[in-house]
């Protein structure tokens, strides 16, 4: 499969028998998140998910496959200090935010991590089911709670998922 044992820092770019096939390359991305991925809201209680690796062409690649899957994110350099190797690190950080980012990310990239999935599931504003066996439909109806003026507001609409476009 041209992946490397170990750490895959050095990896110059994903191996063509996943990217040349939409659903190898959306099972490769949900490992990838799944393992150095992270979840959170933001500061305005948006969805964000966060990839962080020492790789910048690997990140600038997932950017470009996340963006042919319709998923927009942005990309930022972090440098700090880092006293296990007394030496200054660079990481770049991939982040996908927002709504309508996070149910097109949920869509096509199935995330399996019991810890990411729990905190989805606390967010309360999308039922995501990550069974792979209900197949499409697992996908046919979720609630979804949009939070405006700081939660002053609360508008719950159950939609269809292939008529969701924002």
């Amino acid at each position: 499969l041209d992946l490397p044992v170990g750490n895959k820092g050095q990896l110059e770019s994903l191996p063509k028998v996943f990217v040349s096939n939409e659903k190898l390359l959306c099972n490769l991305l949900a490992g990838i998140f799944d393992s150095d991925g992270s979840i959170y809201k933001n500061r305005n209680k948006y969805p964000r998910f966060s990839l962080v690796l020492k790789n910048e062409s690997l990140i600038k690649e997932i950017k470009q496959h996340l963006f042919n899957l319709g998923i927009t994110s942005t990309i930022r350099k972090n440098k700090y200090y880092d006293k296990r190797v007394n030496k200054i690190e660079i990481t770049w950080h991939l982040d996908v935010n927002g709504i309508k980012n996070f149910n097109l990310f949920m869509r096509k990239i199935k995330l399996r991590n019991p810890n990411h999935l729990k905190r989805i599931k606390n967010f309360h504003f999308i039922n995501y089911s990550s069974n792979r066996s209900e197949g499409a439909s697992a996908l046919q109806n979720v609630e979804i709670i949009l939070f405006f003026c700081n939660v002053k507001f609360l508008f719950i609409h159950t939609v269809n998922r292939e008529s969701l476009s924002w």
